[in-house]
């Protein structure tokens, strides 16, 4: 029987919407993987490299980009761009379960289960606009874990009017998370996703497939 894997560090990169191509993230989640690879770049010769965990399948909000009628994942594009870089597929993770924030901790903890350890780093990288929401979630459903948040500047990606309705979205995003936390609860987290959550319930999934997608138009096409 061969040994179980060494537990290393896992930087998680937040994805942000439909990729431009099959090669490049949108540009508002480009500077996401460069300080996620920055990070990577740091670690030490004498540790074991960092896994670069790319989340989001795609967002709730557009169809998402396709090719030879198969969707191109947004952590396809950040796992491309990060081979560009120079680092080796061995080293990188992708995500194709999830589609908002919310997925993305759920579908985190699989990967933090396989390849971390308790005493392993953990960093969780977005945009600074996003990060508190992403804290409250990714406390919510990794609440055994200690997780370092880095939010990082995009500033000139996104314009102005369009960050100012996404920062109003975000604070009442935040308030709305801690209230369902607070009403569910740990222990109901999973059975509230699978069972409530508009894009993980059969009740959800239904709806939207039959017409009835209220998260179509959001803001810009970035996810939740």
């Amino acid at each position: 029987m061969s040994s179980p894997p060494t537990p290393r560090p896992i930087i998680f990169i937040l994805g942000g919407g439909r990729p431009v191509s099959s090669r490049s993230p949108p540009p508002h989640v480009v500077p996401r993987v460069s300080r996620a690879y920055e990070l990577y770049s740091a670690s030490t010769s004498s540790s074991p490299k960092p896994l670069l965990a790319c989340l989001s399948a795609g967002t709730a909000h557009v169809s998402p980009l396709t090719s030879c009628s198969y969707p191109i994942f947004e952590s396809t594009s950040c796992a491309s761009l990060l081979q560009s870089l120079g680092v080796p597929s061995v080293d990188i993770a992708v995500d194709t379960m999830s589609y908002d924030t919310i997925g993305n901790a759920y579908f985190s903890k699989g990967l933090w289960d396989a390849f971390g350890g308790p005493t392993e780093q953990v960093h969780v990288i977005t945009s600074s606009w996003h990060l508190e929401r992403t804290e409250a979630i990714f406390d919510w459903f990794l609440p055994s874990v200690s997780v370092s948040y880095v939010g990082v500047d995009d500033a000139g990606e996104v314009q102005d009017d369009e960050l100012a309705a996404r920062k109003e979205k975000e604070r009442r995003g935040t308030e709305s998370v801690r209230e369902t936390a607070r009403r569910v609860g740990e222990k109901e987290r999973v059975r509230w996703l699978f069972m409530e959550h508009e894009m993980y319930s059969a009740a959800g999934l239904v709806s939207r497939a039959e017409g009835g997608c209220d998260y179509c138009g959001g803001y810009g096409g970035m996810t939740s």
